[in-house]
């Protein structure tokens, strides 16, 4: 099994089913909603994403871009 692109905000096809399963779970079981969880999955999955890629992000390094000439 490939282990997913933590740099790529798009989860695959295994993380957002997984996802729904457990939104699905959560909910009751319900039926003829599964469109509705692998939706919500898929939004889940991206802003979880996105923040740890935020919080991985160097900080501004004034060092880093001296060599352009700017302060």
């Amino acid at each position: 099994m490939k282990l997913p692109d933590q740099d790529s905000p798009e989860p695959t096809d295994e993380e957002i089913a997984l996802g729904a399963y457990r939104i699905w779970l959560q909910e009751g079981c319900p039926h003829g909603r599964d469109g509705e969880h692998w939706l919500k999955a898929r939004r889940q999955l991206i802003s979880i994403r996105a923040k740890e890629n935020a919080a991985n992000a160097l900080p501004d390094d004034p060092a880093r871009d001296s060599w352009k000439g700017t302060p």
